[in-house]
């Protein structure tokens, strides 16, 4: 004769929920590393987009002065950039920083590294290299930015 266990048998085994844990710590993880790639990316995305805009700003700044101005002299790295109104603004590197005239033209965040000029046919030759904060990334510039010829 055979005796039938009537316990109720609806649920799951060690085993079987130790696989369903063991599968779900998987994919955990898997999900953490892309996410933790991804907060990566973004942050260097920012920092690049931070030091283009650095870039563009001191480019369109210095633009707007160079082909306004009435002469520029360069002395031991430092451009003088004398205005028709008889104003002299000075372009320099201080403290990491590329000042026009006493007053930053880039943010705290950004270390200017260098910043030369050099004087080609009627025009101005600028170079400089920004880095982030961190040091991690960096950007090279060198433009050539020409004075208008006045009438």
């Amino acid at each position: 004769m055979y005796i039938i266990n009537k316990k109720n048998k609806a649920g799951f085994t060690l085993i079987e929920t130790l696989v369903s844990l063991a599968i779900g710590l998987v994919i955990s993880g898997v999900t953490a590393a892309i996410l933790v790639s991804g907060f990566a990316n973004v942050r260097h995305a920012k920092t690049e987009e931070r030091l283009h805009a650095n870039t563009v700003r001191v480019t369109d700044s210095l633009t707007y002065l160079i082909k306004d101005s009435d002469r520029l002299e360069i002395n031991s790295n430092i451009l003088e950039i004398h205005l028709p109104s008889g104003e002299t603004k000075d372009v320099e590197l201080q403290d990491g920083r590329i000042m026009i005239g006493g007053e930053a033209l880039t943010d705290s965040s950004i270390n200017v590294t260098s910043l030369s000029f050099e004087s080609v046919e009627g025009s101005i030759r600028l170079s400089f290299i920004m880095e982030s904060e961190s040091g991690n990334d960096s950007l090279s510039t060198t433009t050539t930015i020409a004075k208008r010829n006045k009438l």
